[in-house]
């Protein structure tokens, strides 16, 4: 793995550079596979939490239309 950074190093940083790559791409090339470990697992937190906004967003909604039920049974 060492030679294949280096390797990606010389093509990125030498003169006349014959590689380009994106931000992302070249931010990740420098991580540690711990750094790319914890940037995965804050990826994984977010999509969770993101999971989490919409499932309490239907409960609400699902509250909301029960409440309109039973006010419409109840006027009956």
């Amino acid at each position: 793995m060492d030679k294949l950074k280096e390797a990606f190093d010389v093509l990125t940083t030498s003169a006349g550079s014959c590689l380009n790559v994106c931000d992302k791409c070249d931010r990740t090339a420098s991580l540690t596979k711990d750094e790319i470990k914890e940037d995965k697992f804050g990826d994984i937190m977010k999509v969770m939490g993101q999971l989490i906004d919409g499932s309490k967003a239907v409960e609400q909604r699902l509250n909301s239309i029960e409440q309109t039920i039973d006010g419409k049974v109840g006027s009956l």
